[in-house]
């Protein structure tokens, strides 16, 4: 992304593969897994 004010991304290996890297100037602070959140999926009972 390259922008001055942002030393740090979040991220995990699926939104930013190792090969993209090249294209940041933060450092990726990669998460240990991934969770999609999908609104169809949730309990209407609950």
């Amino acid at each position: 992304m390259g922008h001055e004010c942002l030393d740090y991304l979040i991220a995990e290996a699926t939104i930013i593969p190792s090969e993209f890297l090249q294209f940041y100037t933060e450092k990726i602070i990669y998460l240990p897994s991934y969770h999609v959140n999908d609104p169809a999926n949730l309990k209407s009972d609950c």
